[in-house]
Parts: C-alpha cells; structure tokens; sequence
C-alpha cells in the first residue's frame, strides 16, 4: 500500500504540496486588475430517463461570457447510479450573437442502468472580461487506455475556468481529470478506458478559458478525507470570504485505475458563491487504493 506522501505526490504529478494539501496560488504584481461584474451561476437538468446517453446545458444569460462550470451525475435517495461516464464538461463561447453555455455529458457504461438517470450542469457566466478567449487543446488520436492533455493559455493570460472532454460517447472511457495547472496557466483534462477496456480509438481534450486576471485572482485546491479503496471520495474547496467562484474542476490522480472516474463537480452547492465540491466514484469495484481526489475552485473579487 502506497503511504499518504506518495500517494499525494503522484496525485499532483510533478508539482509540491504540502502534507495538509490545500494548495492556493494568489496573483501578484504592481498592475491594477479590475473585479469581475455581473457573476451569476446558472443551472440545468438533462431530461430523467433511461436513454443510454444524454447531456444538460445550462445557458449564460445574454451579453454574459461563460467563465466555467460543472455538473455531472445526479443521485438521490431513489437513483445512485455509478453505471454512467462523464465524457464531456466543456465552456462553449458561439460567437455570433448566440448564448453562451456550458454542457456535460454522459453515457452509460457497458454495464449498462436499469433505472432512469440524469444530469445536471452548471455555468458560470459574467460579463464580459479583458482578455477573453478559450483554448482547447487535444491528445493524438490512438487507443492508449489513460490520455492526458493540457490546454495553455496565451501570453500572461490566467486561467479562469476548465473543462474536459474525451471523443467517444460510447461509456466505455470516463473523465477523470477537469482542474486548472498550479501555474494558473493551463488546463488539464484526462480521459480514462474503463476497467475492461475500450477496443476504438480516441483523443481526450482540455480546455482553458483565459482572462487578464481580475482583482483577487486565487486557486484554491483541496484534497478529501479519504484515499484507499473507497468506493466513492467527495473533497470541497471554498473561496476565502469576500471572493465568488469563477472557475471549478475537480480531478483523480494522474495514475488511477480505469475503475474510477469522475462523477460531479458541484458548484456553490451552498448558494452563498465560494464553494466547489468533486465528486468521484468507482464505475467498476476495486481493491486498489487510488489515491486522493482534489476539488478545485477558482476565485476573484
């Protein structure tokens, strides 16, 4: 069994973090940055049923920019499904006049739900910000079982909010990773075959929403409680008082199974505009632990 040490360091690749693992990365420096104006979330449910694959989109009010989101698979006392993949988390910006949104998907895997599911999503909007743009950035197509891609953003620019998708809808490869780079630079978003593997081919892909950094830039990362063979792990990441959430992401370690995915990212699920929450679960049972999860929450004034 891996001791917590090793087990939080392959969690955050490369990058050093402290025991108590809250990560925060605060923006410094001598130019002025504005606050951000018109912060709202908006929510939507996908329709309740047993269709094999579905998504919700939840829609920014017009002349607003979507920043980030979240959402994922709903449960409550009747439905707690792990049967369902994430495949897709992603901030759209249409141009052209059109509402921007943010949309997630699901597919159920091959051991298929018996019940109705659903979904929900999350869109953090506001109005429009200096230096806006979304990168996207995609792994080569192949049939590699974990893929791993990172979106940067250009020049000085801050990442503001995340999203992730991966090409198949088919529930057999799972979002593990939606969460912003330490740096506060880049994207990260890992796809993940699950636990008998996928016999196609594809391609994960990250997106980064940029911005000039607003006043009171900050990452907030947290890790949960629990990091063995759990077969769910929740962890919850706040804003400091007098800072509203602008971005959420959530992620895996970089090296677990394909058992485990991604099951929701919860946005300010107190309504009082600091929290984010990941949610992770096995899809397929197993006896390895894998590791911490981290919930990540992007924040300004």
């Amino acid at each position: 069994m891996l001791t917590a040490r090793t087990r939080l360091t392959s969690l955050l690749g490369a990058m050093a973090i402290t025991a108590a693992a809250v990560a925060a990365v605060q923006l410094t420096g001598a130019t002025a940055a504005s606050a951000v104006a018109g912060q709202q979330v908006v929510k939507a449910i996908s329709s309740i049923n047993s269709t094999a694959s579905k998504s919700a989109t939840a829609y920014c009010p017009a002349g607003k920019q979507v920043l980030g989101g979240g959402g994922g698979l709903v449960w409550d006392l009747q439905h707690h499904s792990r049967a369902v993949a994430l495949t897709r988390m992603e901030p759209v910006h249409p141009g052209g006049g059109a509402l921007d949104y943010f949309i997630v998907t699901g597919a159920e895997t091959s051991a298929g739900e018996t019940g109705d599911w659903w979904l929900d999503a999350y869109a953090i909007c506001a109005d429009p910000m200096a230096g806006y743009t979304i990168v996207s950035a995609s792994t080569a197509t192949s049939s590699t079982s974990a893929q791993l891609a990172q979106a940067t953003c250009p020049g000085v620019k801050k990442v503001i909010g995340t999203g992730a998708s991966v090409s198949t809808t088919s529930g057999q490869v799972a979002l593990q990773v939606m969460r912003a780079s330490l740096t506060t630079t880049s994207s990260y978003a890992q796809g993940h075959e699950d636990a008998d593997g996928y016999l196609g081919l594809w391609y994960a892909t990250a997106f980064a929403v940029c911005v000039n950094a607003p006043a009171g830039y900050e990452i907030v990362q947290d890790p949960s409680a629990y990091s063995d063979s759990e077969a769910e792990k929740v962890a919850a990441s706040q804003c400091p008082v007098g800072k509203k959430v602008h971005g959420a992401g959530g992620a895996i370690a970089f090296t677990a199974p394909g058992h485990v995915a991604l099951t929701r990212i919860l946005v300010d699920p107190y309504l009082d505009g600091r929290e984010v929450d990941a949610v992770a679960a096995e899809l397929t049972s197993t006896g390895t632990d894998w590791d911490f999860i981290v919930s990540q929450v992007i924040c300004a004034n």
